[in-house]
């Protein structure tokens, strides 16, 4: 299992994740490391009710740097059975080096997307950060918009 969060990752997670609370006006709550995602998102008002599963990257290059966001297939197919099986959206979230540009991915089960062997190369030949990743194109991302995204869910 490629598991190469660092603190910093899990900084940067929690600030997208209470911007993502602020502009949608809901509630992430951070899943166990074992989940193989990070959030699950609730309705800000009161309840527990799971509206959609959520993972977040913050990558140091910009929206359009290249045609497709990658993400791990080992964090990818945990979100969409969890989708599948319960009926609830699947967010990739994405944080972009354009002035804190947040981008995000709705899966959907009609999209067909390429799986490729990719991830960071620069720490090395025994990098355990190299692995299947789904290619997905940036013209399938929305920008993260000011609002009630109740409708989203």
């Amino acid at each position: 299992m490629a598991r190469c969060e660092t603190p910093e990752d899990e900084r940067n997670q929690a600030r997208i994740a209470a911007h993502i609370e602020q502009l949608w006006r809901c509630r992430l709550r951070k899943l166990q490391q074992w989940e193989h995602i990070d959030y699950a998102m609730l309705p800000g008002r009161v309840g527990e009710r799971i509206v959609a599963w959520v993972e977040i990257k913050c990558r140091k290059i910009t929206c359009r740097q290249y045609p497709d966001i990658m993400c791990s297939v080992h964090k990818w197919v945990p979100g969409v059975t969890r989708a599948l099986i319960t009926r609830l959206p699947y967010y990739f979230i994405v944080e972009c080096m354009d002035d804190g540009k947040i981008i995000y991915h709705e899966f959907d089960r009609n999209l067909k997307l390429r799986v490729e062997w990719r991830g960071r190369t620069n720490r090395g030949p025994t990098d355990p950060d190299v692995e299947p990743c789904v290619m997905i194109p940036v013209s399938h991302f929305s920008e993260v918009t000011t609002g009630d995204q109740s409708e989203l869910w």
